[in-house]
């Protein structure tokens, strides 16, 4: 009597397990369906993004922020970037050197930064990846920023996120979902 109590015991546990790893992953399948879409394209890339997301710029960059960011005017800084800027690629120069480089160079309004390169597998759409935490002149706030990396002949193209550091993991999901639809004509 006590192997049959045993056995089904045993049986109840695994289908437990098994109908907590078909909810769990259903889950995260409908995640990545949930948001609707709006295609951007010009003569240099094509991408999707959310249609919770605003899109503005011009002359080769396009930003991109949530609405919800936008709309209230929520601390400067915290966007997406798409833009036909490139670094140039000779023929023996080191992927990782230029961008350990460019990496270190602080931009307009940057007072100190610090970065992780990191090489991406064959499974992403970019080559590398920088992450980023910076402290600007203009905030109190720290930013956190991925910037992707993709050579493209002759030129290394790139795209970023950046947001305020307790906003970024929030809007992360659908920023890869833009930076990895990017296709460069």
């Amino acid at each position: 009597m006590i192997n049959l109590v045993s056995i089904i015991f045993i049986f109840m546990k695994k289908i437990t397990l098994f109908l907590f790893l078909v909810s769990f992953v259903s889950c995260s399948a409908q995640k990545e369906a949930t948001f609707k879409t709006k295609k951007f394209s010009n003569e240099e890339l094509i991408f999707q993004y959310p249609k919770t997301w605003h899109r503005f710029g011009g002359n080769g960059y396009v930003f991109l922020k949530p609405k919800l960011i936008y709309e209230y005017g929520i601390e400067d800084g915290n966007h997406l970037l798409v833009n036909k800027s490139y670094i140039e690629v000779k023929e023996n120069d080191s992927i990782l050197q230029i961008i350990d480089n460019y990496a270190r160079i602080l931009k307009r309004h940057e007072v100190d930064k610090s970065f992780k390169i990191i090489k991406l597998g064959v499974e992403s759409n970019f080559n590398y990846k920088v992450e980023y935490s910076i402290k600007y002149s203009f905030s109190d706030l720290i930013f956190k920023r991925e910037e992707y990396f993709k050579k493209v002949n002759s030129h290394l193209k790139f795209a970023s996120y950046q947001m305020q550091e307790d906003l970024f993991d929030q809007y992360l999901f659908e920023a890869k979902f833009i930076i990895n639809s990017i296709e460069y004509k």
